[in-house]
């Protein structure tokens, strides 16, 4: 493993170190070529994914949302179908969004509305209407299946959907949280709870993973919740699945933004980058197994270039200091911000002079 690690605390460097190394359950190794994006690129506005449980004091992600849509008095289309309680859902996001600035439009549509009919209703010119009249759509958590089965029922793109595609490429902000952030890619977890099954080869189309919404990138995987329900975990099969080159696992209560091939961390935590454009795997060995694999942790204000693969660290950081454990005179202590780069760390004179890789 190699790559940039801001600010890594010890602990989690070791547990991602584990992970990548240490495991070897069964899984699917075989590779294809991602189909291409649901929408063309262009012009289109952001995206923000939200690992979820998404505070409501954490200013700088409510701020941004606002900000993004054009500022004070941006409408938002708060989308609920995913939720369990819809109204309750909505009343916390859309109280969140007009705190910092923004108007709100309920879209309550889903299959937990009583007596709803959610073909009919995704299918309604009157709820089209008011997403248009937003700059902005927020997805709420929940379950991911409710929003693809209700926006994209039998794997075809709703009108509802049409209109949110025709409001992003118009410039406007398509985001998500939780749920909402597992549809934004090509190829989403449906409904995989266990990591541990996934990586033991519980990776069945149409129930663990299907097709997205492709909002973002094409040959990149979003999941949500990564570290604290250990979803890394069931990341990497499914890239190597589907042959998707990169994955980005969104910590709880962060974001990473999707400026076209640009990628901005905010919030309270961070996003673990996984890059597998170097990786193998050996069938042979009948156990999910990688090697070469890049994994980055980037905190608020780090940026990826999804082309060239490589990471910037926020400005404080690159104005900080730089952690080389083999280093003359280091200490083992350090105070104040910092970074840390594996690859520059290993010593290529040791006979284990590969750590980095796994």
């Amino acid at each position: 493993m190699r790559g940039l690690c801001p600010r890594l605390p010890l602990r989690r460097l070791l547990l991602l170190l584990l992970f990548c190394c240490g495991w070897g359950p069964s899984g699917p190794t075989a590779a294809q070529t991602p189909a291409p994006g649901a929408w063309p690129a262009g012009e289109s506005g952001p995206v923000v994914a939200i690992g979820g449980a998404l505070s409501a004091d954490n200013t700088e992600v409510w701020q941004r949302l606002v900000q993004l849509a054009g500022g004070p008095g941006a409408c938002y289309a708060v989308l609920t179908t995913a939720a369990t309680d819809p109204d309750a859902s909505a009343a916390a996001v859309q109280a969140n969004l007009q705190r910092h600035g923004a108007s709100t439009v309920h879209l309550r549509i889903g299959p937990r509305i009583a007596g709803q009919d959610t073909a009919a209703a995704v299918r309604d010119p009157g709820w089209i209407a008011k997403l248009l009249s937003c700059r902005g759509v927020y997805m709420t958590g929940g379950a991911q299946a409710r929003l693809l089965d209700v926006l994209m029922p039998q794997g075809r793109a709703s009108p509802l959907l049409d209109a949110m595609a025709q409001l992003w490429r118009a410039g406007g902000v398509v985001a998500g949280s939780s749920a909402g952030t597992a549809v934004l890619s090509q190829r989403v977890f449906r409904s995989a709870p266990d990591p541990l099954a996934v990586m033991k080869g519980r990776l069945r189309e149409g129930q663990e993973w299907g097709q997205g919404f492709g909002f973002v990138a094409s040959g990149v995987i979003v999941d949500q919740h990564a570290v604290r329900r250990g979803r890394a975990g069931r990341l990497l099969p499914l890239m190597l699945l589907t042959g998707a080159p990169l994955g980005l696992g969104i910590e709880e209560d962060s974001a990473a933004i999707f400026h076209g091939q640009t990628v901005e961390v905010i919030g309270a935590r961070g996003v673990l980058v996984a890059d597998l454009s170097q990786a193998s795997t050996d069938p042979q060995l009948g156990a999910f197994n990688l090697r070469g694999g890049t994994l980055h942790w980037l905190e608020s204000g780090d940026r990826f270039d999804l082309q060239t693969r490589q990471v910037l660290a926020s400005a404080s950081k690159r104005s900080g200091r730089w952690l080389q454990p083999l280093s003359a005179g280091h200490k083992g202590y350090f105070h104040g911000k910092l970074a840390f780069n594996l690859e520059t760390a290993v010593d290529r004179s040791s006979p284990l002079d590969t750590p980095h890789e796994c």
